[in-house]
This record gives structure tokens, C-alpha cells and sequence, in this order.
């Protein structure tokens, strides 16, 4: 957040959790219903945040699991929300590249995946998509610059560096399963998950067992490991 706090969606019990800079860990929203998310069907107005992305001005949106399936919401200061038009059985909300982009796809089956872009009157623009021989999981996306984005799946055990104006791609893993370290199309990764990127244009993700750097020089290597299963989000 704009303050330096950090906000964590808690899936199960229908709430945003907010932790400040001095360590204080308050509730910044929570779901209108008393049920827990695991139940079915979901009362209308369940919220169950499944994924989160903030601006620079501290507005939030998250992608909600609710009664009528995932959508993307804007939550308000005044603990209500409002849906943002975008097509629909959205996976992930991030903003990047100076705009709140959304992917669309089925995780579950071979289909193609697509992103869009929301415009400031949240009208949703398709930038880019995609259909491939392998499931287009997206656990988080991210861009490098105003064409290049990348993306980590776990499923496919790979994460992409996409050119989403040619649609050529780099696999760094090339869907091979392993902890391979060196150049990124002989590297490989282990259920990807996360990403961030420093201040001098190196990637970062979680690989199952550790953390992962991708370099500026497109060079792998692992810099934390750990024997607990790791499968999540990175903030830098």
C-alpha cells in the first residue's frame, strides 16, 4: 500500500488481513456472511479473495471466488465493493504496467488463455492470448516492460517470458520438472509460484522447496531453500 503496509488475503475466512510498517495486524475488510468458503453454494455477497493487486493511489482489487463464480472487485474504504466488468470465469487480477490487467481462462482443461486490459471506465480491452498444447495456469503475471510479460505455472512446471505483441515466448524450465540452475532455456523449476521483480530488473518466484532468481542477464539460480513446501506470492 501507498503507506508501506502489506495486505494478505485469507481465502478461507472471507477477509483481507493488513499489516503496517510498526508490525500492528488489523483486519481491513472482511466478507458480509458468516459462512466460511469451503461451504456450498455461497450465500450471495460471500467473499472469498482468492488473489489481491493495489495501485499507487491505495485502490484495491481482488479476485473474489463468491456466490456466482470468480469476479474481479474493487474493494471500497467503506467496507463495501464494486464488481469490475471483465469477462468472464476471470483467474488473476494484477496491476502492471501502469494498468489493472485480468487473465481469463479455464485452469482446469486445455483452452486458450487471455489477458485484458481495464480501462479507466473498467471496460475490459483483450491485449493478448494464447492456446497451448499445455494448460495456461497463471499464478501471478507481471510486465517487464511494455510488451514483455511473464508469468510462473505450476502445473506446467515453467514459468514464460511472453512478447505479447509477436506472441513469441521463452520457457524458462521448458516444462521439464527439476531444480536446475543456468541459462533459461536449459534451467528448470518445480511448481512455480509468485513473482517479483527488484529495483534492477531481476525476477523472482517460489520454487515448491526454495526462492529462484531470474537475472537481468537471463541467468537461473537459486538463492533460498528450505524442506517446506512453498507455493504462494513474493513481495520485494
Amino acid at each position: 500500500m501507498p503507506d508501506g503496509s502489506i495486505l494478505v488475503s485469507v481465502w478461507l475466512d472471507g477477509k483481507i488481513i493488513k499489516v503496517s510498517p510498526d508490525g500492528n495486524v488489523s483486519i481491513f475488510y472482511q466478507s458480509s456472511t458468516n459462512s466460511p468458503c469451503n461451504s456450498y453454494p455461497k450465500p450471495a455477497g460471500t467473499f472469498c479473495p482468492l488473489a489481491l493487486t493495489t495501485t499507487p493511489n491505495g485502490e484495491v482489487y481482488a479476485l473474489n471466488s463468491g456466490a456466482q463464480g470468480n469476479e474481479v472487485i474493487r474493494v471500497n474504504s467503506d467496507s463495501t465493493f464494486t464488481k469490475v466488468n471483465t469477462p468472464v470465469n476471470p483467474t488473476n487480477v494484477e496491476f502492471t504496467n501502469n494498468s489493472l490487467y485480468v487473465s481469463v481462462g479455464d485452469t482446469s482443461i486445455q483452452q486458450e488463455w487471455q489477458l485484458f486490459k481495464v480501462g479507466i471506465n473498467q471496460n475490459s480491452q483483450l491485449v493478448f492470448s494464447k492456446l497451448d498444447a499445455n494448460r495456461w495456469t497463471a499464478n501471478g503475471f507481471k510486465f517487464l516492460d511494455s510488451t514483455t510479460l511473464v508469468m510462473p505455472s505450476s502445473d506446467n512446471n515453467l514459468v514464460r517470458k511472453i512478447n505479447i505483441s509477436s506472441g513469441g515466448q521463452t520457457l524458462i524450465g521448458d516444462a521439464k520438472y527439476g531444480s536446475e540452475d543456468g541459462l533459461l532455456v536449459s534451467a528448470s523449476t518445480q511448481y512455480p509460484s509468485g513473482l517479483a521483480e527488484d529495483n534492477d530488473g531481476n525476477l523472482y518466484f517460489l520454487d515448491f522447496k526454495g526462492v529462484r532468481k531470474i537475472s537481468s542477464q537471463n541467468t537461473v539460480t537459486t538463492i533460498f531453500k528450505t524442506q517446506y513446501n512453498l507455493m504462494g506470492s513474493l513481495i520485494y
